[in-house]
């Protein structure tokens, strides 16, 4: 199987919560990111901030991210198959998930990009039965 570790993209920009959500928004403007991982001074994953978690707060600008941010975040550990990873993103309609590492720790963020990337080098995606029998049942 696949590990997602193989295919996910291990530089990943984040934010403090200490940043204001102003300073967030012009960050994710100026990379043209949709949203950012909220990291404490430990380098630990405590929320998630979108674009539309920062134009809700931009009338309080001055506020930190801390008090914008999620805190329900589309996450898989840095152990689960690529497949695993897919599935997920896939069930709950997301475009993109963050890899958790050891210790809570950011290893990196799988999107629809990175899955494009791989197949277009030719990385064979181990597809289970159960995926197969969906397809084929819908």
């Amino acid at each position: 199987m696949l590990p997602v570790t193989k295919i996910m993209t291990r530089d990943v920009f984040s934010l403090a919560p200490d940043a204001t959500v102003r300073e967030a928004a012009c960050e994710l403007y100026s990379r043209g990111h949709g949203g950012a991982p909220v990291l404490d001074e430990r380098g630990q994953l405590v929320g998630m901030v979108t674009k539309g978690d920062l134009l809700r707060g931009l009338s309080v600008g001055e506020q930190p991210v801390r008090t914008v941010m999620r805190t329900t975040i589309p996450a898989v550990r840095h152990d689960s198959t690529a497949m695993e990873a897919i599935k997920f993103m896939a069930a709950r309609g997301h475009d993109w998930v963050i890899v958790v590492g050891p210790f809570g720790l950011i290893a990196g963020v799988l999107t629809p990009v990175d899955v494009v990337r791989a197949l277009a080098a030719g990385t064979h995606f181990d597809v289970e039965e159960a995926v197969l029998y969906d397809r084929m049942s819908a």
